[in-house]
Formats: structure tokens, C-alpha cells, sequence
């Protein structure tokens, strides 16, 4: 259940992130594709103007492509904040799906 809602609340916060377009490029993303990434969280860093979580993708994941470790990037805390979510939401160790999408130059 708590997965279910952390993926919901990352796809929630990245929706909801529209306001950034009118001082970010999102360029660099291919926005015609999700990824979706299963795995660990190695570390959670919430700080500006991104949030990051870095996962382990372990090699047994359903899509091959996404084995390894990713870092992956949030919205800014207070848009986090706004959604619920906080600095202590992620710990090392927690189990998390992660859907967004991938850069442009990946080979995603």
C-alpha cells in the first residue's frame, strides 16, 4: 500500500510541478516516454532547488534496461511539501517504483 501511494505521490508532484515552466526547460527529457524504475533507495537528498533520490536498480528488475543505480530528480522541496511529502518521507533501504521520464541522451 505504502508503494502504491509513494508512486502515486511522485507521479502527483511531478504533475503538479507545471508552475517550473516558466523558468525550466524540460528539454532534456523525452517526454513521449515512461520509465519505470524499481529498486532501493540509496540515499534521499532533500534540498534545492531539486529533490534527488538515488536508487539501486537490482539486476533481477522486470526491465533490463533499468538495472543499476539512477538518480532520479524531484520536484523543488516546497512543491514536495505542498504534496505531502517531507525530508524524512524516503529512507536508505525503502523499497520504491519510481515512474517519470527519461533523459533525452539515455538510452532508455
Amino acid at each position: 500500500m505504502r508503494l502504491t501511494s509513494l508512486s502515486l505521490a511522485l507521479a502527483a508532484a511531478a504533475a503538479l510541478s507545471v508552475p517550473a515552466y516558466a523558468h525550466h526547460s524540460f528539454a532534456m527529457f523525452d517526454n513521449t516516454k515512461l520509465t519505470t524504475w524499481e529498486g532501493t533507495v540509496e540515499r534521499y537528498d532533500w534540498t534545492n532547488p531539486h529533490t534527488q533520490i538515488f536508487i539501486v536498480v537490482p539486476p533481477s528488475a522486470k526491465d533490463q534496461s533499468t538495472v543499476g543505480r539512477w538518480n532520479i530528480e524531484g520536484s523543488s522541496p516546497n512543491i514536495m511539501t505542498r504534496q505531502g511529502w517531507n525530508k524524512s518521507t524516503l529512507k536508505p533501504g525503502d523499497k520504491v517504483t519510481l515512474v517519470g521520464h527519461p533523459l533525452r541522451q539515455s538510452s532508455l
